[in-house]
């Protein structure tokens, strides 16, 4: 039996998992996905799919198989190759009779997807992009996707927080489900997705819009059913709207480093310094005079808490990021261990097909002087890993960082080197949500784009991988100290969870409450017993606990290392109320256990939890027996049958080991 069945048993949250199956099994091709009601009228201007012939297929397959097998500095990072290879596999059967324009970018952005690499993935072909451009196709609103459920944040007429329960007809559950399967991630991130879907400046704006149309064919009009916030349905039909109509929903400007960096008061010792781009190449300016004014007036105003707003920043360039944590470090840090690629001679043709910002020579034939060779083959920049100093005026009260799931690249990088720094002064906390990206640093550092000459499409490849000289899980982000969660209730009212908690949450917790002693990262194992085979298997496992500010529970995040690619990730809310113990999935089913006895040693607590459930199928009683401690954490689950008096072994978990993401 496998590990996703036993967790079925373990934690409600496979529910993502079987969406994610269902998803896989009911997806249709593109021909009978049509999804448009049949009485409206047809757009102004219908697409009309450009027919590829199979030749021109295989060169375009055969070109970005060899540029990601040779180029890509991680195209097999988190996704085994022979899935891989299958996947190429597939898609040349597919190639060898004729294909659309749309059908074949369909069928890559999905093979992309599969790599689990957010830097890696393909732009529209030309005559798409010209289209999606000039005509109106886009949703007349932006979205917040919470779970499974999809929201308007801001358009089309309808208040904020109005549920969208399904679009053209199509359940919101599924859209997202369908639609995820699309979106490029770091690694095992894949609470990132919806994320991605609300908002992706790589693409046209958000992965939702933009593969709608590979998925359920181009809209005629959108019919949303709602959900008010009062509980009552109805339905709207609304006409799609241009790129441009749907960007003016949101900034109606481009934002960098300079117009995106700003602080203001919150009150008499708290600031908020939001920092929402790290470009500095468009506009460029000088690092540290930009943050040199604005940490003087921080400090002139005599600010002993500085709240740092990094959830919108998408990355940019070193000096603005590497800046930033110059100004809030009280003492130097080594934030990477290396830069590197998997070539420094990139085969001529390749050449030709890369289309690039920078100097051709100096990305595709450099001086092999500046690199050393690695044992494993790898090329490291001698000169990448420089150490940081404290700026002169550098911030030297407490720090709060906000962080969300839309965190990702070089935000992660620098957010792990500051939650690292934290741990050690004491004084720099992150506040909010994990994060996506890759805390072991990212696939990035360069990005090469690759010219598909028949289809027209253009694949970004990232040529470097950067490694954080950090603690990390690996296939991760990173994880909040004090969870900020976004709720349902947060996004109809309009209010910013993470920053209020960043303000009230006392930065040093004198509390005896038992979940406090594992808060942190614990590293261990499961060990459970097969419902299949009777067999003991053991996986690798990290689990990661934080407070939930405002409230007595404490978020629960574990990590599943079931093999290459295998990599399982859940959530818990728990909380302890007298002499129940609440658990479950957030906004899911929860488990109320019974305290039957607790036992206090000098440095551990044993509580003895009894409850009824379903085991196999079969309803039974459960008994927990927990030891918490600072220095461990050790949980075995046993079951007994009606009628049974002997208890019988399950799972126990077995973590140790503490330290900083």
């Amino acid at each position: 039996m496998s590990f996703a069945s036993f967790l079925s048993f373990v934690s409600t949250l496979s529910r993502a998992l079987i969406i994610a199956a269902v998803a896989a099994a009911s997806a249709v091709s593109l021909a009978s996905a049509q999804s448009e009601p049949s009485d409206t009228p047809p757009a102004a201007v219908a697409y009309v799919p450009r027919t590829l012939a199979p030749a021109e297929l295989a060169a375009d397959i055969a070109l970005l198989r060899r540029a990601l097998n040779e180029v890509h500095a991680g195209w097999d990072r988190y996704t085994p190759r022979r899935v891989l290879d299958s996947a190429f596999a597939r898609l040349e059967r597919r190639a060898a009779q004729p294909m659309t324009d749309m059908d074949f970018y369909h069928d890559v952005a999905l093979l992309l997807a599969q790599m689990r690499c957010d830097h890696t993935k393909a732009e529209l072909p030309r005559s798409i992009y010209q289209y999606r451009t000039t005509q109106s196709t886009f949703l007349p609103v932006r979205v917040r996707i919470l779970g499974d459920r999809i929201f308007v944040k801001t358009g089309a007429g309808l208040a904020r927080g109005t549920e969208i329960r399904a679009i053209n007809g199509i359940a919101a559950t599924d859209v997202i489900a369908r639609l995820s399967r699309y979106v490029a991630v770091d690694g095992f991130t894949d609470f990132v997705r919806t994320a991605r879907l609300e908002s992706d400046g790589d693409l046209m704006g958000n992965d939702l819009d933009h593969y709608w149309p590979f998925e359920f064919g181009f809209a005629r009009s959108w019919t949303l059913t709602l959900l008010n916030a009062a509980g009552a349905t109805s339905t709207v039909t609304r006409a799609p709207i241009t790129y441009a109509a749907w960007q003016a929903l949101g900034d109606a400007e481009t934002v960098d480093f300079r117009t995106g960096t700003s602080w203001r008061a919150l009150d008499d010792s708290t600031a908020l310094l939001t920092v929402r781009s790290f470009v500095n190449y468009r506009t460029p300016v000088s690092v540290d005079s930009l943050y040199g004014a604005l940490f003087d007036a921080v400090r002139a105003r005599g600010v002993k808490h500085l709240v740092v707003d990094l959830r919108d920043n998408g990355g940019g360039s070193d000096d603005a990021a590497w800046g930033l944590v110059r100004h809030l470090i009280a003492e130097p840090v080594v934030p990477l261990r290396a830069l590197r690629r998997r070539t420094i001679n990139v085969a001529p043709e390749l050449r030709a097909a890369f289309e690039t910002w920078s100097d051709p020579k100096a990305l595709f034939a450099p001086d092999s002087l500046a690199f050393t060779r690695r044992d494993d083959g790898w090329y490291a920049e001698r000169f990448a890993t420089p150490t940081l100093t404290p700026a002169p005026g550098a911030f030297a009260g407490r720090i709060s960082v906000l962080t969300s799931r839309q965190v990702s690249s070089a935000t992660t990088m620098l957010v792990a080197v500051l939650q690292q720094a934290g741990a050690r002064s004491g004084r720099i906390r992150l506040v909010g949500e994990e994060t996506g990206g890759s805390a072991e640093g990212p696939t990035a550092g360069q990005i090469l784009f690759l010219r598909l000459p028949a289809s027209g499409a253009r694949v970004r490849i990232p040529l470097k991988r950067t490694d954080v000289h950090a603690p990390f899980i690996a296939g991760m982000g990173v994880f909040p100290d004090i969870d900020a969660t976004e709720t349902f209730d947060d996004l109809r009212a309009n209010r910013d969870r993470a920053l209020l908690v960043a303000q009230s949450a006392p930065w040093s917790v004198v509390n005896e409450a038992l979940l406090y002693r594992t808060v942190g990262l614990m590293r261990g194992s499961l060990t459970y017993r097969d419902y299949g085979n009777g067999r003991m298997v053991t996986l690798p496992t990290v689990q990661h606990v934080s407070p939930i500010g405002g409230s007595d529970a404490f978020r629960v995040r574990t990590i599943y290392d079931d093999g290459p690619g295998k990599t399982i990730y859940t959530t818990d809310v728990v909380r302890i109320e007298g002499d129940r113990v609440i658990e479950g999935a957030p906004g899911g089913t929860q488990d109320t256990l019974t305290i039957s006895s607790r036992r206090e040693t000098a440095d551990l607590t044993e509580l003895v939890l009894l409850g009824r459930g379903m085991d196999n199928n079969v309803p039974v009683e459960f008994r927990y027996t927990w030891t918490l401690g600072t220095a461990m954490v050790r949980k075995l689950k046993e079951y007994r049958a009606p009628g049974a008096t002997a208890w019988e072994y399950r799972h126990v978990y077995e973590l140790a080991t503490r330290g900083a993401p």
